[in-house]
């Protein structure tokens, strides 16, 4: 029987049991936004079990852009949100190390996936890659493998992105 169907003080103990770390980090400042990576460990010792990226909103409010859970099984882990500059435009990454530190057949890490997220009045904008991807798909060779078939299925790894 799962945790949820226990009786309230069997709940309670239950929870009192579980130890949860959190560590928030500021990112900084974008397109007058600040920014934090918010971390969580349910206790596991050095491992991030939960990761979200929290835009502030207002005073005391707070907006969730993204939530990654990396697999424990694997090893994954989330990495720390950075600024990345393209030309005059800023944005936000968010990196998703799938890896878990291995490697492919010829010794390049096995997967990463990121997120991009730009800045207006309006608050955070996911990057949608997708018309990008569809036009090079559009002009690769017949029969040529296309890598990024997965990534026209939705516009970021995370079905929370852009909530």
């Amino acid at each position: 029987m799962g945790p949820l169907f226990l009786p309230s003080e069997e709940r309670l103990a239950l929870a009192k049991k579980v130890k949860v770390k959190t560590d928030l980090r500021r990112v900084g400042k974008l397109a007058a936004y600040e920014i934090y990576d918010l971390y969580y460990q349910f206790g596991s010792e050095r491992r991030t079990d939960t990761k979200l990226i929290l835009v502030k909103t207002g005073a005391d409010q707070y907006r969730e852009i993204y939530q990654c859970t990396p697999s424990t099984s694997f090893g994954t882990g989330a990495a720390q949100s950075v600024f990345i500059r393209i030309g005059n435009d800023q944005f936000l990454e968010a990196k998703y190390d799938a890896s878990g530190g291995r490697t492919d057949a010829v010794g390049q890490k096995a997967a990463d996936f990121y997120d991009y997220f730009w800045f207006d009045k309006t608050g955070a904008n996911l990057v949608d890659f997708r018309p990008i991807l569809l036009a090079a798909k559009s002009v690769r060779p017949t029969g040529a493998p296309f890598p990024w078939a997965k990534d026209l299925a939705a516009p970021g790894i995370n079905p929370k992105n852009g909530s």
